[in-house]
Order: C-alpha cells, then sequence, then structure tokens
C-alpha cells in the first residue's frame, strides 16, 4: 500500500506512513489472509485521512502475544459508528463501499484466535489494535541445516 502515500498525477497527498516494527514473536497463520485483512484496515485508514494525514503500524510483544497496531490521524468515528463496523454490508462510503471489508478481516482474525479492538475518536483518528496468540518458531530439517545443525 505504500504506492498510496505518494502523489501521483494531479492528485495532491500529504499522507504519511510511519513503521515501527518491533516485534520478534512468531505467529501462526494463513499468510495471504491476514495479508488482506491488514490491506483492508490499511485501505480503509488511507480513506478517512483523505490525502491529509498520518499512519503508523507497528508490532511489539507483550507477554506471550505479538501485538499489531495500524492507527491513523482520519476522521474518527462516533459510538454507534464504532459498534457497526464489523457488521457485513455496514458502510460508511456510500456507493463507494460494499460494507464487507471490515466484516472479512474480523472473521480472519478470529479464526487465528486474534483479539480486535478499536479506539476510535470523532475528528482524532482511528486505531486497531490485534492482538496474535504468539507460538514458538518451527523450523524444517532445511532451516536447520541451511543454520549450521547437525541433522542426521
Amino acid at each position: 500500500t505504500k504506492h498510496k502515500f505518494k502523489p501521483t498525477g494531479n492528485r495532491n497527498s500529504n499522507l504519511e506512513l510511519t513503521t515501527d516494527l518491533q516485534s520478534n514473536g512468531f505467529i501462526y497463520a494463513n499468510e495471504y489472509e491476514i495479508r488482506q485483512a491488514i490491506i483492508n484496515i490499511i485501505l480503509n485508514g488511507i480513506d478517512a485521512m483523505d490525502r491529509n494525514g498520518k499512519m503508523l503500524i507497528r508490532t511489539y510483544d507483550i507477554g506471550n502475544q505479538v501485538v499489531l497496531e495500524i492507527s491513523d490521524t482520519g476522521k474518527g468515528m462516533d459510538e454507534n459508528t464504532k459498534d457497526m463496523i464489523f457488521k457485513p454490508y455496514f458502510t460508511t462510503k456510500g456507493d463507494m463501499g460494499t460494507g464487507l471489508g471490515l466484516h472479512i478481516a474480523k472473521r480472519i482474525f478470529d479464526n487465528h484466535r486474534a483479539k480486535v479492538l478499536v479506539d476510535s475518536e470523532l475528528g482524532q483518528g482511528t486505531k486497531f489494535t490485534i492482538f496474535f496468540p504468539m507460538e514458538e518458531k518451527i523450523y524444517s530439517i532445511a532451516q536447520l541445516k541451511d543454520e549450521g545443525y547437525n541433522i542426521n
């Protein structure tokens, strides 16, 4: 999604992306599904910022959890909207949205045993915090050999 943060053609953009990836943990996940869910949250944040704002993507570890935070300085949401965002077909985008993106993202996170929290305030932006259960890294025999372990 980095290309969305750069001005293109006649579209002026003052969007800024910052990443702070500090997690050393591992999660067991379907990479495609998790990528799609995260991209959906990022694109919603970009839409909410309307060409002017900052997005921060952070990862860190707390106990036995890997935490992913995606925050933006967009429009934010009132409590009623926040209560509805994961419901199918709910959209704030009118004809430009299907209302399925966050519903599907939440189902993907649920299927990966992740907990999703949403903090938002009108005019202040939104922060999604996703807590994944941390897993131990599982090595394949080929990986262990590549790392110099003597496997017989």
